[in-house]
């Protein structure tokens, strides 16, 4: 089962391979969504709350609105299996960096809030998914580029950032998978690591012909942390991050 990943797949085992230069974008493998109308009213009230004035809600059911002042949208899934939605709020102001709120509803009516920093810089568009880690259990993804990205569990009574990245340098990608390793119908986490750094060598070897250097990329992806779910929290797992490499 490879439930979900935010790159393209690579072998799940440290790894270097040789390859003229290529682009890795940053992506989320996105799922279908619940519409907000799925979160509960207080959950609509609070996300509503955090939208500034001068950006206001194009109507009572609006997931997205904008005006000179910047523009926002709301994101709702039901993270937890426990019945209402859970909700992510993107609001960009004009000329300042995005901010994300996390709004989810306790058992009992009290709304959990946290507004997640996404710190790799400027935060100029940020996009959400929510990708499935077993059935009726979903995580959130917020997703910046390069202004950084996070990963969040809810727990049905607060949230946690399981995996961030902050500021990425040049050649380097840091990105996710979830994947069931050991079969037992919920999976894993696995994060990963990767820096390309040039390597010179001479053409003859590539073609048995020519003599000029050849410029290629040697890529080194590394498994970096294996997470998994136990009795509602996500733990390292060395165990299972010894058999992948």
């Amino acid at each position: 089962m490879n439930a979900c990943k935010s790159q393209p797949e690579y072998p799940r085992a440290r790894c270097r391979v040789a390859y003229v230069v290529a682009a890795v974008a940053l992506g989320a493998w996105v799922v279908p969504v619940a519409g907000a109308a799925e979160a509960s009213a207080a959950v609509r009230d609070a996300w509503r709350r955090e939208i500034p004035a001068a950006i206001p809600p194009a109507s009572a059911d609006a997931t997205s609105g904008s005006s000179e002042a910047g523009s926002w949208s709301v994101s709702c899934e039901e993270l937890d299996g426990a019945g209402s939605a859970e909700a992510i709020l993107v609001v960009l102001p004009a000329g300042r960096a995005a901010t994300v709120h996390c709004i989810g509803e306790r058992e009992g009516g009290k709304i959990e809030r946290t507004n997640l920093e996404l710190r790799g810089g400027p935060v100029v568009r940020v996009s959400v998914a929510f990708p499935s880690y077993r059935d009726g259990g979903r995580l959130a993804h917020a997703n910046g580029g390069r202004g950084g990205q996070a990963l969040l569990y809810w727990n049905g009574e607060k949230w946690e950032t399981l995996w961030s990245v902050a500021k990425i340098r040049d050649r380097e990608s840091r990105w996710f998978e979830l994947d069931d390793l050991d079969d037992d119908g919920v999976a894993e986490l696995l994060t990963y690591y990767r820096r390309d750094l040039d390597v010179f060598t001479n053409e003859d070897e590539l073609s048995g012909a020519g003599g000029s250097d050849a410029a290629l990329t040697s890529g080194m992806i590394d498994v970096e942390s294996v997470l998994k779910l136990e009795g509602g929290k996500w733990k390292k797992s060395r165990d299972l991050l010894k058999s992948l490499r």
